[in-house]
């Protein structure tokens, strides 16, 4: 297995410079452009090519700390999402719930914000058109309830 690290001259690490990455990412597919394999034989464009998606799938696994994580331990032999794999430390589980509990209170928030938003248009336009605003308003009050009632 090629490593991607040494693919952009980095060292093997969680922690990079992204800027180098970008840099030597751009330099190196640079390297393999279409256009400089114009007039080179079938075999050395499949090469071009070869050596291109090898650079893309690299720059995919390195440019995000999720993904380099993943990469990192995979170097290492850990397929951190292995299925076969079902041993799961219960800390790991119960901070997964709590996990799972906050994003449903954040989408909950997300969507507050966003009707709140919306009120406050509906009390700007309020002042311009007294009708459309009350609409507006019945609208949004609606659209909460018809929510929350889904969510029950």
């Amino acid at each position: 297995m090629q490593n991607y690290f040494e693919l952009f001259d980095l060292e093997t690490s969680f922690f990079i410079d992204e800027i180098a990455l970008k840099e030597a990412y751009r330099k190196e597919i640079s390297r393999f452009h279409p256009d400089q394999y114009a007039t080179k034989s079938e075999s050395e464009k499949l090469q071009a090519l070869q050596n291109t998606s090898l650079l893309n799938s690299a720059f995919k696994a390195l440019k995000s700390s999720l993904n380099r994580a993943e990469y990192l331990l995979k170097l290492q032999g850990v397929d951190p999402f292995d299925e076969k794999d079902t041993v799961m430390d219960e800390h790991f589980l119960l901070s997964q719930i709590d996990l799972e509990k906050s994003l449903r209170l954040l989408r909950s928030l997300k969507i507050a914000l966003v009707w709140m938003i919306l009120l406050r248009i509906s009390i700007f336009r309020l002042m311009k058109n007294l009708n459309q605003s009350i609409v507006l308003l019945r609208t949004i009050v609606t659209h909460c309830i018809l929510k929350k009632m889904s969510e029950s």
